[in-house]
């Protein structure tokens, strides 16, 4: 502890920091896939903006479930929860940069919602997590851009419900691992 309060100015100090690098972390993965987007040459498809985006919001290594319990912990410490919101705001512009590349008129905070409910909903029915956020992704741009969103095997446009659409989603594979 000596040591703690040596760097820091005591454990809601060194709570706040290490908010504030994971938050940055984070921050840096999406201005990365920014420049990447930035620098493509050519129009993008759906799978490949999709791809782009969850490489922007989701961990690079499949950790999903620690961060995401860590993700939804961090309300029990109020200093991780403010360098949270403090640090939002990066991930917002970057993911923002992102999606004015693709030329998408969706908002950061509706894609990272989609990305994140598609994620808990994943880990906690068994489902694999990029396919399932990639699935409602790709509704969600389609959607977006005025396209019908995906079709049931076997439908025609305009017979498939709502419903079916998701039941039947292919995307949603049962994965060997819920770590996805």
């Amino acid at each position: 502890m000596s040591a703690t309060t040596y760097y820091f100015d005591g454990l809601e100090d060194l709570l706040h920091q290490a908010g504030l690098v994971n938050i940055g972390l984070w921050a840096s993965r999406a201005e990365h896939v920014a420049d990447r987007v930035e620098a493509f040459k050519g129009v993008p498809d759906i799978p490949q903006r999709v791809r782009f985006i969850l490489q922007a919001t989701l961990p690079a290594h499949g950790a999903y479930f620690g961060h995401y319990l860590q993700l939804i912990s961090a309300s029990q410490a109020s200093p991780v929860k403010h360098a949270y919101r403090q640090g939002r705001q990066r991930l917002n512009a970057a993911l923002r940069r992102v999606l004015h590349q693709l030329d998408s008129p969706l908002e950061p905070e509706m894609v990272i919602a989609i990305v994140d409910g598609a994620a808990v909903t994943a880990l906690s029915e068994g489902w694999n997590v990029k396919s399932t956020a990639a699935g409602l992704l790709t509704d969600l741009i389609s959607l977006a851009h005025g396209m019908p969103p995906f079709q049931a095997p076997g439908a025609t446009v305009g017979t498939a419900s709502a419903s079916t659409a998701h039941v039947t989603r292919p995307a949603m594979v049962k994965s060997s691992s819920s770590a996805g």
